[in-house]
């Protein structure tokens, strides 16, 4: 038993003594010999050699069988106390690890457990010592292939598995598993060691949850999700851009706006969400319209929602955002502005847009210091055309004024119909009275002119009041009803003519003065022909 609390060199401890009475043997013994060899015969001689080592060895034996046990007591003691003292040590780490340390013999029974492995389990050691393993195992699929290659002698580390606790919890843990040995090297069973993990295991659950739900809604979205990178690229893009833009999700990858939208669209949209990445404490969802293109070449509109993201040091890593195409809701806006400002029957300005742009112009040119003219122009014997041959015919009579009308002003002038057989132009900056006069008196003269409406000759007239910006009026509506009532004075005059606007300074009665192309005389009498210089003007406006 000594043997293993004793070393092999302690166990030698008698070696000594008997070295010290062999030397002190041969000593003595030569000095006998020698005085036998000066007084004595051999025989005495031999005899005190003998019996002096004879008790020699006797003393040794004696001295070793005295002190050799007390020694190897001592030497015992010391052993078992420094071992007492290193299980003690073990037993307090063993005890205090923040890890779950468990010990299984080869049946997987219960063997030990620290108190770190008692709370994450909620058995008391008691409990534990009368359970196997496989009670609390929720998957054995995963842990029983791994206990048996620890059961052959192999180390197995950071292995994923989920166990039962007391009350019913699944906990997740993280285990690294290592046999244990007995004194001859067999294996005797397991020890593992495991961390909790089921709050991380939550959080990836719960990610990938929501993975999945976020990949979903991207997939049945009808809305484009895309992502950029600092740099501008796109580094994701959802399937639906191909039903957008027709690019498939691949091909925009590495992408960047400028490949996709109009140079001019593409620094809008650079300069949109330029500096917004800067502060992650005021992320700002900013909306834009932006016109892309189609790899056809189309121009697709889309309304543009993004927001800038950070990486896990707050830096800038990009923009996130969702494209919606609302290429045909612009289209269908068009057609409704369209509708609500523009007439219908011949394509001009109705009233509203017009007195829009009458105001725009008032203020220009006050701003400008220009001048600009009203003509009000109202058909004459066009009832009679209506009546005669119906609504449809007067509809295309109506038409065809506006087309001539149009063929004779500046591409800067306004032409619009304010309602049934009424017109107006707006002649922007056009300071002279003989100049307005002579565009009044194209048109008069293209009125005259014969139309055909559904193969028939027709023949009508136009009575034209004018009134001019700033000299009659500075209001936008003042001035409309100026040349409106300068419009009723030509027509009281014989109509097909047109007429100027002028107010009596001092006198609240206006005084209207009928004005012709030609000499500006009192009564200008319209003209079934038209001149070579009207017939230029229409050409140069056209």
């Amino acid at each position: 038993m000594l043997e293993k609390y004793v070393t092999p060199t302690e166990m030698k401890i008698g070696k000594p003594y008997l070295t010290s009475a062999i030397v002190f043997l041969a000593v003595m013994s030569i000095g006998i010999c020698l005085d036998s060899l000066i007084s004595h015969t051999a025989f005495q001689t031999v005899y005190y050699v003998l019996w002096t080592a004879l008790g020699l060895l006797l003393s040794a034996a004696v001295c070793n069988y005295i002190f050799q046990p007390q020694k190897l007591k001592k030497i015992v003691e010391e052993r078992t106390s420094q071992l007492a003292d290193s299980q003690k040590k073990y037993k307090g780490i063993f005890d205090e690890s923040a890890s779950a340390i468990i010990m299984f013999d080869k049946e997987m029974r219960f063997v030990d457990s620290n108190r770190a492995g008692i709370d994450l389990l909620g058995y008391s050691r008691e409990e534990l010592l009368a359970m196997t393993f496989a009670e609390m195992d929720a998957n054995p699929d995963v842990a029983l292939p791994v206990h048996r290659q620890v059961l052959s002698g192999e180390v197995i580390n950071n292995y994923e598995h989920l166990l039962v606790r007391k009350d019913g919890r699944v906990v997740a843990v993280l285990n690294s598993s290592r046999p244990l040995f007995d004194d001859d090297g067999s294996v005797t069973g397991i020890q593992a060691t495991l961390i909790d993990i089921t709050r991380r295991k939550h959080l990836e659950w719960k990610l990938q949850e929501s993975e999945v739900k976020y990949r979903g809604l991207v997939e049945y979205s009808h809305d484009w999700i895309w992502e950029m990178d600092s740099q501008g690229r796109y580094t994701y893009s959802s399937p639906q851009v191909e039903s957008i833009l027709g690019y498939r999700s691949e091909e925009i990858v590495n992408m960047t706006a400028f490949d996709v939208m109009e140079a001019g669209e593409a620094e809008k949209l650079v300069a949109t969400y330029q500096g917004r990445e800067e502060d992650e404490d005021s992320i700002i969802t900013v909306t834009i319209e932006n016109i892309f293109l189609h790899n056809d070449g189309n121009k697709v509109i889309l309304e543009t929602r993004g927001a800038p993201f950070f990486d896990n040091m707050g830096m800038a890593a990009g923009f996130r955002g969702i494209g919606r195409d609302i290429t045909a809701k612009k289209q269908q806006e068009e057609i409704l502005k369209r509708q609500a400002t523009i007439d219908s029957l011949t394509g001009l300005p109705n009233r509203s847009l017009f007195m829009d742009r009458l105001q725009r112009e008032v203020l220009h040119s006050k701003r400008l210091g220009n001048s600009f003219a009203l003509l009000f122009v109202d058909l004459d014997q066009f009832k009679e055309v209506n009546d005669s041959m119906g609504h449809a015919a007067g509809d295309l009579l109506l038409s065809q004024v506006a087309q001539r009308y149009t063929g004779v002003v500046r591409e800067s002038d306004t032409v619009a119909r304010l309602g049934g057989d009424e017109f107006v132009v707006m002649l922007s900056n056009i300071p002279k009275s003989d100049d307005i006069a002579r565009i009044a008196q194209i048109l008069v003269n293209v009125s005259s002119r014969p139309f055909w409406v559904n193969n028939q000759e027709v023949q009508i007239g136009a009575s034209i009041g004018i009134s001019r910006y700033p000299r009659d009026s500075d209001n936008a509506d003042t001035l409309l009803v100026q040349a409106d009532s300068a419009m009723y004075r030509s027509k009281q005059s014989g109509r097909s003519r047109f007429c100027f606007f002028e107010a009596i300074p001092g006198d609240e009665k206006q005084r209207l003065i009928n004005y012709s192309l030609s000499g500006m005389t009192k009564s200008a009498q319209p003209r079934s022909k038209v001149t070579s210089e009207e017939r230029r003007t229409e050409q140069s406006a056209h």
